[in-house]
């Protein structure tokens, strides 16, 4: 299996995450585009497209231990 390169979230990335997240019915302030942004260097978020899945990752801030921050698939 080929390594996944997660790249770090931009401004030029909304649309990307616009059109998963406009599918979905998320309706908390963790999984919105204009939080991730705002937290991306705090968590350090980063994100892949997996097999059509919006995958992000982040890292807990006392710790620095990797996580899974969320997948989303779009339908």
């Amino acid at each position: 299996m080929k390594d996944i390169e997660f790249k770090p979230i931009s401004l030029s990335d909304k649309p990307i995450f616009d059109d998963y997240f406009n599918k979905t019915n998320f309706n908390n302030a963790e999984k919105n585009f204009s939080n991730l942004f705002m937290w991306r260097k705090t968590y350090e978020y980063e994100y892949a497209i997996i097999n059509d899945c919006l995958c992000i990752k982040g890292k807990l801030r006392d710790s620095k231990k990797t996580i899974l921050s969320f997948s989303i698939w779009r339908v």
